[in-house]
Formats: C-alpha cells, sequence, structure tokens
C-alpha cells in the first residue's frame, strides 16, 4: 500500500509504448505514451483505493496492482 507518490521503472529496452493508470472500476485515470529513461514517478488520485498500473510496449503487457491508503 501507498499514501504518496508511486514510482515506476522498467526495461529500457522498452522504447515505445504506453503507460495507463485506471482505478477499480476501469475508468481511464492516466494515459501517457512511456517516456525515455527507464522510469517514472507519478500521483495517484486522491481517492483512497485500488487502481491498476498497465505497461504496454511491443507485444508486451504488463499490469500491476496500486493499493492507496
Amino acid at each position: 500500500p501507498t499514501n504518496g507518490p508511486v514510482k515506476v521503472q522498467w526495461n529500457t529496452e522498452l522504447t515505445e509504448g504506453r503507460l495507463r493508470l485506471t482505478n477499480a472500476l476501469g475508468q481511464v485515470i492516466r494515459d501517457m505514451e512511456l517516456p525515455e529513461g527507464g522510469t517514472l514517478e507519478t500521483e495517484l488520485p486522491e481517492a483512497n483505493g485500488m487502481y491498476f498500473l498497465e505497461l504496454q510496449s511491443d507485444g508486451y503487457r504488463e499490469i500491476r496492482r496500486i493499493v492507496k491508503q
């Protein structure tokens, strides 16, 4: 669980892709291109609850669950 910013790191070989943050209802909170450098720090919405962070790039897909308290 977290109550602050979330830091995301990925393999720097993934160059073109997307990061998508959704809430437990599947509503898209944030959708952005994968930034260069292999790391990103982002704030979650103010509401406590469960969120999902999805990373997609060249046939690769990973989803992580994030709980905000």
